[in-house]
């Protein structure tokens, strides 16, 4: 289960778009949401030789029956037994026909992302990270009697996304703060599994006296029709964080001269390139951050999960083996928009790549003026210690950093020594109060607690 669980809290599962393969036997001829349901009722039954004979070439070459039970299996025993699948939704990608379905467990919904070659095969299979169906307490440092809480749209364009703004009761202004995501389409919570840390931040932060903007990610609420050749974090990430700002400058309730933003795993790495484009904030908050190259950081995310049983399996060499070749790729002077995605991390394009090739967030954040915040969990395995002392690098008197001993990349208490474990998530936790403190008493007098 442990690489099902993996999958959530890395990039991605699986591939993305595979080329079509020449086939000797006639296509399929029912439309490709009939497939689908075939597919899943063939998981369902537990006939996984059926269900994978349904892949082209390609992906049988990369998803083999045994990891498909894995990871089938895997999922019904993390989120319970599959409860209902909901209606498909239709995107054609060029040659390719792409099914949207969600697929509800009895603990969590997980949308199904599943590609038709041309031929009709299943060319790409993908499993979104799980939203919790399970009702939301807040952590007792939350008090709902503080503040209020309102929806909101962040943009008023084609990517226009809804988003949640937490304003403290009483007499303002207040200062304001924006939430950015980490990697992949996360909801404006920043759900995963059971785990709402972006809730917890939101409210924990607005019963301290902050306004607080949260929002929905583009990838979330559009991904079907952002370009997947030329996405860019800039499209992703920093456009829309740079438009919350902005939004948050504008409420009457805000002090325009206190807004900060915040940043979370990739929201934390590009949170300086936020800030450089919004030269009003009063400073930033980095927490859980890369401040290396995120191609190097995804590949020690997957050597040190695939080392966790001790074992090394078959799969997981060839899987290591083929990253390794994709990361060499993404830092060989020829890579080009011409470099086709899969042959590249984690399923993003070489336009991705291509602008981190010339963003450097330490020295980024070392240019700037504002002040700065950097918080770190020590059990952290996503992101370490090491990118941790990377940040701690930045030459400035107005930044300040903070390491927590047993939190872990969800700024939540782990379980026993060391570090964290993709499982860890599977048990329903808060961001620990300290760190909600931390940020506040910086936020309001620009020092943590000791």
């Amino acid at each position: 289960m442990r690489r099902v669980i993996a999958a959530f809290v890395c990039l991605t599962l699986a591939v993305g778009l595979s080329a079509c393969a020449r086939q000797s036997t006639p296509p399929r001829t029912e439309p490709e949401p009939v497939l689908v349901q075939e597919f899943i009722t063939k998981l369902r039954q537990e006939n996984y030789a059926q269900a994978a004979s349904m892949f082209n070439k390609e992906l049988k070459a990369k998803v083999s029956v045994e990891a498909l039970q894995e990871i089938w299996q895997g999922l019904n025993g993390q989120l319970g037994g599959l409860t209902k699948v909901g209606t498909p939704q239709t995107e054609q990608v060029e040659q390719y026909v792409a099914i949207a379905i969600p697929v509800e467990f009895s603990t969590a919904v997980v949308t199904m992302r599943v590609v038709f070659d041309s031929h009709k095969e299943i060319g790409g299979l993908h499993f979104s990270a799980p939203q919790s169906t399970l009702q939301y307490d807040p952590p007792t440092y939350v008090d709902t009697t503080k503040f209020t809480e309102r929806e909101v749209v962040v943009g008023s364009s084609e990517w226009a996304l809804p988003g949640t703004v937490s304003t403290p009761t009483g007499i303002g202004p207040f200062p304001g703060i924006i939430l950015v995501h980490g990697s992949g389409p996360n909801d404006r919570d920043e759900t995963i599994l059971g785990n709402k840390p972006f809730k917890d931040l939101a409210q924990g932060l607005a019963s301290q006296g902050i306004v607080v903007l949260r929002y929905d990610k583009r990838t979330l609420v559009h991904g079907q029709k952002m370009n997947a050749v030329t996405v860019t974090p800039h499209d992703e990430v920093v456009e829309d964080a740079v438009l919350a700002a902005r939004m948050l400058l504008a409420l009457p309730e805000v002090d325009p001269e206190q807004i900060f933003i915040l940043g979370h795993s990739l929201g934390g790495f590009l949170a300086p390139q936020i800030t450089m484009l919004f030269p009003e904030a009063r400073g930033t908050v980095i927490l859980a951050a890369p401040s290396r190259p995120l191609e190097d950081v995804i590949l020690e995310q997957y050597q040190y999960i695939f080392s966790l049983d001790g074992i090394l399996t078959s799969i997981e060499k060839q899987h290591l083996k083929e990253l390794e070749a994709q990361i060499k790729r993404v830092k060989a002077p020829s890579l080009s928009t011409k470099t086709a995605t899969n042959l590249l991390p984690a399923g993003m394009p070489a336009s991705y790549w291509l602008y981190l090739r010339q963003y450097n967030p330490v020295a980024v954040a070392a240019s700037l003026s504002q002040n700065m915040l950097i918080l770190q969990g020590e059990q952290d395995y996503q992101v370490t210690m090491v990118d941790y002392t990377g940040w701690q690098s930045i030459q400035r008197p107005n930044v300040l950093t903070k390491s927590y001993p047993r939190l872990n990349h969800l700024f939540m208490a782990g379980e026993g020594e060391g570090l964290s474990q993709p499982s860890d998530y599977e048990n329903i936790g808060y961001v620990d109060e300290i760190v909600i403190r931390d940020i506040a008493a910086w936020v309001h007098t620009k020092e943590p607690s000791p």
